[in-house]
């Protein structure tokens, strides 16, 4: 049980490191981290991703958004509008 409590204490840490790098408009490595959290090998670790805190959950829900791919990346394209 420490390990899981290990990895959904990473996975916060990236959620955090990719909200900054979004304020600092580092558009590129925000996907990164996204693309990462969202990969196979890290998603299916349910028992994992259910200790992170709703807060980070929430965030990462927002990151991850604004990369989706619906008509052709409307909201990256929007965000990068602003």
């Amino acid at each position: 049980h420490d390990v899981i409590d290990v990895r959904s204490k990473v996975i916060a840490h990236f959620i955090k490191v990719g909200r900054r790098l979004k304020e600092l408009n580092n558009i590129n490595s925000t996907h990164a981290v996204v693309s990462a959290l969202q990969s196979a090998a890290v998603h299916r670790l349910r028992q994992t991703w259910s200790l992170v805190s709703k807060k980070d959950l929430q965030q990462f829900d927002k990151l991850a958004d604004l990369f989706a791919t619906q008509r052709n990346w409307e909201n990256l394209r929007t965000y990068l509008k602003e």
